[in-house]
């Protein structure tokens, strides 16, 4: 009994020091760049350990969604080791017109299934319209079973008609690596989710026009996301408002601005990645620096040009790993991603 107590305890503390240490909707000032990057990656190894932690504590309390199990996967990156699964879509999932899409990745640790449950819990309170979907890559056998039924008991109850949960394959092996990159499930889960749940490319019709809001399961909604920032308060880079957009419309995405700075662009090799001419190589330092400056979530965009993204994305992730073997290497690629289609970005401070 001593030693259940002192398990519940522990889960306890470790949760609340994750949630302290872990809520990043991020304000950065660009002369902090170093340290910006220093804190990340402190909050990246506890954030390591309190999952291996928990691991060893499963707990039957764990978040879940209305699961959708897919069709068989289109064509994704040749490298990857592992093919996606087969699912059925749900005729009833995401019926078109959807205006707001809100999703955020995960891997399948205990750790992000409790990110997971305050992150739906405070999703439904923010009022935040649409639909909430939580993409878990890499549960397997009872895992992906105990994951989709403790959704259906635990987390669709708050609002089976908005909150999903969607189950890919485990993306974070890519073959020409020595070691796995768990941050590959974001690029390629979404790209996942867009061709398996929404239909891309051939329903693109029925979706283009809705709103996809891409969040870290380590981020909190206090306030509901809008496709028009017309009158809010937000803070943007560009003082100067006809130098970027106030409404996500085709061709208008937006993002947080992190403290990266321009370290996507200068330490990377953009012909390397695209293997070939890009116009990212030749992309003026103003440009970079006004509409891709470190982006990272919260991202939105129109589902047309977040789909156009997400396809390059995850294309070139694997070589910006080449270019850049550290921690920020997928949000690097989304950056490139975005400046290689010439879609500017409004770069909010305060989102």
């Amino acid at each position: 009994n001593n030693m259940q107590v002192n398990d519940k305890n522990l889960l306890k503390i470790l949760l609340a020091g994750a949630l302290l240490t872990a809520i990043s909707i991020v304000f950065v000032p660009l002369d902090m760049e170093n340290d910006a990057l220093a804190n990340h990656g402190v909050q990246q190894q506890l954030i390591s350990q309190a999952e291996a932690a928990l691991e060893q504590h499963e707990h039957n309390v764990l978040p879940a969604v209305n699961v959708v199990d897919l069709k068989p996967q289109s064509s994704l990156d040749k490298t990857l080791d592992e093919k996606p699964t087969t699912t059925t879509r749900n005729s009833t999932y995401y019926q078109p017109p959807v205006k707001y899409h809100t999703v955020f990745s995960t891997g399948c640790s205990t750790f992000q299934d409790w990110q997971s449950y305050v992150f739906f819990y405070h999703a439904v309170q923010s009022g935040q319209e649409g639909h909430i979907t939580r993409i878990a890559s890499g549960c397997e056998g009872v895992k992906k079973d105990e994951l989709a039924r403790i959704f259906k008991d635990e987390i669709a109850s708050m609002d089976q008609e908005r909150l999903h949960l969607h189950q890919t394959p485990e993306f974070g092996k890519v073959s020409g690596l020595k070691k796995a990159f768990k941050y590959f499930n974001k690029p390629f889960g979404m790209r996942h989710w867009f061709e398996n749940v929404l239909g891309y490319p051939e329903n693109h019709a029925e979706h283009d026009d809705s709103i996809v809001i891409l969040l870290d399961p380590d981020q909190i909604l206090l306030r509901p996301f809008t496709d028009d920032f017309t009158h809010s308060s937000e803070t943007w880079r560009l003082k100067d408002e006809s130098k970027h957009k106030l409404k996500v419309e085709h061709g208008s995405p937006f993002s947080q601005q992190y403290g990266y700075g321009l370290q996507w662009w200068t330490k990377v090799n953009q012909t390397y990645v695209f293997e070939g001419p890009t116009p990212v190589a030749t992309m003026t330092k103003q440009e970079a620096a006004d509409y891709y400056n470190a982006m990272g979530p919260p991202y939105v965009a129109t589902a047309k040009d977040m789909y156009a993204i997400v396809k390059t994305w995850s294309d070139i992730v694997p070589r910006v790993r080449d270019q850049y073997p550290f921690l920020l290497a997928e949000m690097f690629a989304f950056n490139i991603a975005a400046a290689h289609l010439g879609l500017r970005h409004t770069l909010a401070f305060s989102f």
